[in-house]
């Protein structure tokens, strides 16, 4: 009944239950924001300060670049592990991290993250054709899993002029090593909004496409 009339909080244990055993590593990462970390800000970590459970997995750099140490560290029961600062086990030196991940609906919560970056393309047709009002879904094959699910890049629909570079931060299946990965676009028409109108096939001009995980080092 409580996870009916509860607020979310409710479900905390569960989280803590599943992340005991589970393959799947709960990561949580640094930001200043939730808002930067779902625009893919806040995505790498360096190797200090990290989970020695994450060590082999979290490189690069953080929000602020590699002066500032960007700490990476997991949810749940092995949150209270060592971490390793220049290899070497001991306790964080601040306490006060926030620290943000995406977690699922449903059992399994664990979820693995994919920072993901379109550019539209400025190529002549793509600028005489205009930009596109809609949103890219994206799903991932790989060698773990079928796919990771279809995963809705934006949260809403946006306009995409030509030229522009586009990130999100969304969060899908573990799917291991990747195979394929396949974008759709689906088109928003609006009556009240003339821009949306089109008398021919809507379209849309995509130059290249970059996926990244949090959890490993694929790309």
């Amino acid at each position: 009944m409580k996870l009916y009339i509860g607020c979310n909080h409710i479900r905390s244990y569960e989280y803590f239950t599943e992340s005991i055993n589970s393959e799947c590593p709960f990561a949580a990462v640094e930001c200043t924001s939730y808002e930067n970390y779902l625009a893919g800000k806040c995505f790498n970590c360096e190797s200090h300060g990290v989970h020695p459970e994450l060590s082999t997995s979290f490189t690069g750099s953080g929000e602020h670049g590699s002066t500032n140490k960007t700490w990476c560290t997991r949810m749940g029961f092995h949150a209270v592990d060592p971490y390793l600062i220049d290899g070497i086990p001991t306790i964080p030196p601040r306490s006060l991290v926030k620290t943000y991940l995406r977690t699922g609906s449903a059992s399994p919560f664990c979820r693995h993250h994919y920072r993901v970056t379109i550019k539209i393309s400025a190529s002549e047709k793509s600028k005489a054709h205009r930009g596109e009002i809609g949103s890219f879904y994206l799903m991932i094959r790989g060698e773990k899993a079928s796919n990771s699910g279809r995963m809705r890049l934006s949260e809403r629909d946006i306009y995409f002029k030509p030229g522009s570079v586009h990130t999100w931060v969304v969060d899908g299946s573990p799917v291991g090593r990747f195979l394929s990965a396949k974008i759709e676009w689906v088109y928003s028409l609006s009556i009240l909004n003339p821009v949306t109108w089109r008398l021919g096939l809507p379209s849309i001009h995509l130059s290249w496409m970059k996926v990244e995980t949090l959890e490993s080092t694929e790309r």
